[in-house]
């Protein structure tokens, strides 16, 4: 078998894994189903237990199907603006996950590079890290506003941009995420995967997934440092 790429950057999640934030998802899904049905889509074909993601792709191909060559660019900004309005409702109760800073300057003291990719708007994310103190520790960041909304992860070519960033391959990155959105996202980009604990997504589930590196949070993220440069994972 071939040996894999050395690891040569670390991409980050944002919400629930180099933050602690209080956005309310609930309400957020709540608000765009309202939106997809208001939009035309079936709502027979929505369904919340599903994430907002998934209950997008069903409106559009739905709404593709029965208006073809509908423009759907003006829903997706209406979509947009609401997802940003939840993220900024409680913006200022954010903090840095425990041990951020920490693993930040070590993975600076192995040399990779960083970088943040994350379905948070553009706005929420520059205001989350300069709110925590991370704006400056880490790299650029790709969000969900800077390109189609089909195009946000878990889309692997939200990865590659993201790894483009930074001047590498998604194969040279290791993304550190908490929700099996992250994981699907780095398998389909050719990326490298640790999942962590401090979201909804607990070890049996992330074990169910088939996330083979599991952590409880970014904080225990230089023993597997230490386990790549051993080349153990």
């Amino acid at each position: 078998m071939p040996s894999m790429p050395r690891v040569k950057a670390i991409i980050f999640d944002l919400d629930n894994t180099l933050v602690e934030s209080q956005i309310d998802y609930g309400a957020m899904k709540s608000d765009v189903l309202e939106e997809l049905i208001s939009s035309g889509a079936d709502a027979g074909l929505l369904d919340p237990s599903k994430t907002i993601v998934e209950n997008i792709r069903r409106a559009k191909a739905d709404l593709e199907r029965r208006n073809p060559g509908m423009d759907i660019s003006r829903m997706d900004e209406r979509i947009n603006a609401l997802l940003t309005a939840r993220e900024l409702e409680r913006v200022e109760a954010a903090r840095a996950h425990e041990g951020a800073f920490i693993v930040l300057d070590a993975v600076k003291g192995r040399g990779l590079a960083t970088a943040v990719l994350t379905r948070g708007s553009r706005r929420y994310a520059l205001e989350v890290l300069c709110m925590t103190g991370l704006d400056g520790r880490v790299g650029p960041c790709v969000c969900r506003d800077d390109y189609p909304l089909e195009e946000a992860k878990p889309n692997p070519l939200a990865m590659r941009r993201a790894a483009d960033r930074i001047g590498l391959r998604a194969e040279d990155c290791l993304y550190v995420g908490d929700h099996p959105m992250d994981l699907e996202c780095a398998k389909s980009s050719g990326a490298r995967f640790v999942g962590v604990t401090t979201g909804s997504t607990d070890r049996e589930r992330w074990l169910q997934s088939g996330c083979e590196t599991v952590i409880a949070s970014i904080a225990d993220l230089p023993a597997v440092l230490a386990a790549l440069d051993g080349g153990d994972i």
